[in-house]
């Protein structure tokens, strides 16, 4: 909106007012500015007491019942303002004549001036005259209200000046005014609180703070009834904008952003502003005023052209806006403009005002902003009516469509079915302000995929109405991602099935349900820590992953099957009675039964328990711990049988390994057998050799391949895993009743007759003489059949090893005697090629 300076003057005078302390000092300002700047020759001001309306002002009226008639007849000469919409009251006005729209714009602010006075002279009345109204009008008023001490201390404040404050009313209490209010250390100079307080009247002034802010000030006396002050009420409004606009109009021709020429109506130039000096490079008025706006101040040809017939309808009354293409005198530089065109009274003259402004930088930003749009990798879109009316490149990208299909297209077409009422609702929030958070829905493609996006939007001006902008990015891979960690907390990673967290909610969950009867069948992997020890973590996982499929398979799809520890299992089989149940449990054992036909390799060994609470008095969890309880039950009973089956199991993977092959099992028993006679064992110590010749590396199947056929030297960190095969096979051979007698020699069998060997560190006579005698054979069955770490040796090589380890890793009078054994005529030549 442009102004011409005298409109400008008249405006300033029009807002500015004295603030009277009395309303009849106020009612004659009001009425004073009303003669004085529009001849106004009737003018009351009616207010709102609930819903009774008390006239206060009626100058130009004999009674209140001749303002009411008038306000209801109107009239072309009338105007009436509606103050807070009515519901403050209303002010009327009469001026001679019939208003014109330069007035109406004028009394309106003129209104809205007089509104906003009334409004506070309302609330300081209020707070003068009605000490038991104080509590709401802390909370209700906009204004910054406190009380203060005569130390200038505060004792109690409102919401308004504790927010400005930072902090609750109550924060604010013991402070000092200056400090919470204007952050400042000492008091404000000029402080019409402390002037408040020196002359025991109302004061009233401008305090600026340290941040720039401008408060307009009041100091009200509360005095006791001996006539001593008590405390201060201090009413501050902010005036920051009003001061700025008061030094604008003050300032405003000679420092708007716009260059302002001021022509007559045949085109001479009679006024400019400083801003125009600048903008065109002219040093001084009286030279710019000189030169011609079609000569000097614009470019030859076509657009110079065009200036007559626009400075034509301009002075027909027509206001116009173009961009121009301007140029400066000095240095003929072109630049672009926008230019406004109006026709105005200025000292009772017409002129043409032409303000102009420079709009280089809003053409590079406009040049810019079409590049971010394009190149932007956010999908960018203009929403009108529902339709789409602009995309960028990127929204085609994401969505799968042209430009040419997406133009025109209700925008929620694009929107999953399922997610346009959640789209729509938190849009049409979004641009009221009541959300500020990205919503995500799923679109369709044109390809027919289906994509997550991300979405925010805003609504905003574009070719001269309201549309909606809106952005949105695809985070289909974000959300792939969430699921997947939603699933991960509700799921055992090894199995795939739920985890605890998952069972013990459901557990609560079912407890409260209409799902009874509910049976709960608890499974136990029996012998897990066995083949952990022996075979390694990994058989264990899969004999783990074996059961739970298996369990998977035999449950129904509404039974929730979960582990619940290392080797537990339990399934919730809602709306199941017992009957039921054990029919499940009998097809869940049969399944593990064809499970172990076709792996004999490494059987299913599974303890059962089965429990089932028929209604909801029955509490859940006992029946959960009764199912535990009886699984434990079959689990001891199992014991033994279902190590056994473990161990003959390790035993058939332990005769398929390479390095156990039968010949070599054979050798080993025949040698041994031979040595134990000639040296004088006994039948028991005969017969416990013979089983140990075949299981003595029974540890060794839990020993990887790579370290057991490893062809060279081992490592350190394999030797340590080599070493440990011993006490595997001590643990593996005391859970088979078959081969706890021989335990024993199992764990001792690498034990050296120096103490060097392992794991015990055992010498000489520590060490049974099974073990000893098993050390020779063995060695020399590795140095004649060969394996896969050391190169064969003839039989009298190996006989020389044997005698030169005597003393160290072999007991020597057994060396000896294995020596004279294998070179004595009596081992005949069938013999000596089987012990080859």
């Amino acid at each position: 909106m442009s102004f011409d300076i005298s409109e400008l003057l008249t405006l300033y005078d029009v807002v500015t007012f004295s603030f009277p302390e009395r309303y009849e000092d106020l009612m004659r300002e009001i009425i004073e500015k009303a003669t004085r700047l529009f001849g106004v020759r009737r003018l009351a001001i009616v207010l709102r007491e609930g819903e009774r309306y008390k006239c206060i002002e009626r100058w130009g009226f004999r009674r209140d019942e001749e303002v009411l008639e008038r306000i209801k007849n109107g009239g072309e000469n009338s105007f009436i303002y509606l103050m807070r919409n009515g519901e403050q009251g209303l002010l009327y006005i009469e001026p001679p004549g019939r208003i014109s729209e330069r007035e109406k714009r004028l009394y309106t602010i003129f209104a809205r001036r007089i509104e906003n006075i009334i409004a506070r002279k309302q609330i300081e009345e209020k707070i003068k005259n009605s000490e038991q109204e104080k509590k709401v009008i802390l909370d209700s008023i906009v204004e910054l209200l406190v009380f203060q001490n005569p130390d200038n201390r505060i004792l109690w404040a409102n919401r308004a000046a504790a927010e400005y404050a930072g902090a609750r009313s109550e924060e604010l209490a013991g402070r000092f005014c200056y400090e919470a209010l204007h952050h400042r250390d000492e008091p404000c100079e000029e402080c019409p609180v402390i002037k408040a307080l020196d002359t025991g009247v109302p004061q009233e002034g401008i305090i600026a703070s340290l941040e720039g802010r401008q408060f307009f000030v009041r100091g009200y006396p509360v005095k006791k009834e001996n006539g001593l002050i008590e405390g201060i009420v201090e009413v501050s409004v902010d005036v920051t904008e009003r001061m700025q606009a008061e030094e604008a109009f003050r300032t405003i021709f000679n420092s708007v952003h716009d260059a302002i020429f001021i022509h007559t109506l045949d085109g001479k130039i009679i006024d400019v502003n400083q801003t125009m000096l600048r903008m065109y490079g002219i040093n001084s008025k009286e030279e710019a005023i000189k030169l011609s706006i079609i000569d000097d101040y614009s470019i030859p040809g076509s657009t110079a052209d065009q200036l007559p017939l626009l400075w034509e309808k301009v002075i027909s009354g027509e206001n116009l806006l173009f961009e121009w293409k301007a140029r400066r005198p000095v240095d003929g530089s072109v630049f672009d403009v926008e230019v406004f065109l109006k026709k105005i009274s200025l000292n009772k003259k017409d002129v043409i005002l032409a303000t102009v402004r420079d709009i280089t930088e809003r053409k590079r930003e406009e040049e810019l902003l079409r590049n971010l749009f394009t190149h932007s990798p956010i999908g960018i879109y203009i929403v009108s009516e529902g339709k789409f009316q602009l995309i960028n490149p990127q929204f085609e990208i994401l969505t799968g469509y042209r430009q040419d299909k997406l133009i025109g297209m209700e925008s929620l077409n694009l929107v999953v079915p399922e997610d346009r009422k959640m789209v729509r609702s938190n849009a049409i929030k979004m641009l009221k302000g009541e959300a500020v958070e990205p919503y995500e829905f799923r679109i369709v493609t044109g390809q027919g995929d289906i994509r997550w996006m991300e979405e925010t939007v805003a609504s905003i001006w574009h070719d001269g109405k309201r549309v909606t902008l809106g952005n949105i990015i695809d985070i289909t891979q974000k959300k792939k991602f969430e699921q997947k960690l939603a699933y991960i907390s509700l799921h055992d990673q090894l199995t795939a099935l739920y985890n605890r967290a998952y069972f013990e909610e459901e557990l609560k969950r079912l407890s409260t349900s209409r799902k009874y009867p509910i049976t709960i069948i608890v499974a136990d992997v029996n012998g897990l820590k066995l083949v952990n020890d022996t075979m390694g973590h990994d058989k264990g996982d899969e004999l783990l992953t074996a059961c739970a499929r298996v369990l998977k398979k035999a449950f129904r799809s509404s039974d929730v099957v979960a582990r619940v520890g290392g080797d537990e299992f339990v399934a919730l089989l809602p709306r199941t009675d017992g009957k039921t149940g054990k029919s499940i449990l009998k097809r869940l054992r049969l399944s593990i039964d064809k499970y172990n036909e076709e792996h004999p390799e490494l059987p299913l060994s599974v303890s059962f328990g089965i429990a089932t609470a028929d209604t909801p008095e029955q509490s859940l969890k006992e029946i959960y711990k009764k199912a535990d309880d009886l699984m434990y039950q079959e689990k001891l009973n199992l014991g033994s049988s279902a190590r056994s089956k473990i161990v003959n199991a390790l035993l058939t993977a332990l005769s398929e390994r390479d390095y156990i092959t039968e010949g070599h099992a054979r050798r080993m028993q025949k040698l041994c057998q031979d040595l134990g006679e000639k040296v004088g064992l006994s039948a028991q110590q005969l017969a416990n050799l013979s089983l140990l010749a075949q299981v003595h590396d029974l540890g060794k199947v839990g020993i990887p391949d790579r370290i057991l056929f490893k062809r060279g030297p081992l490592t350190e960190k394999e030797w340590e895993v080599m070493r440990q095969h011993p006490e595997k096979g001590y643990r593996i051979a005391m859970s088979s009743p078959d081969l706890a007698g021989i335990a024993d020699l199992i764990l001792k069998h690498h034990e050296k007759w120096d103490g060097t060997g392992y794991p015990l560190g055992l010498k000489e006579e520590e060490i049974p003489i099974e073990c000893r005698i098993l050390s020779i054979v063995d060695a020399f069955d590795a140095m004649t059949s060969g394996r896969p770490y050391c190169r064969t040796k003839t039989i009298e090589d190996a006989l020389k090893e044997i005698r030169r380890c005597a003393g160290t890793q072999f007991d020597p009078r057994l060396a000896e005697a294995f020596i004279e054994m294998i070179t004595s005529e009596k081992f005949s030549a069938g013999e000596k090629e089987v012990a080859t």
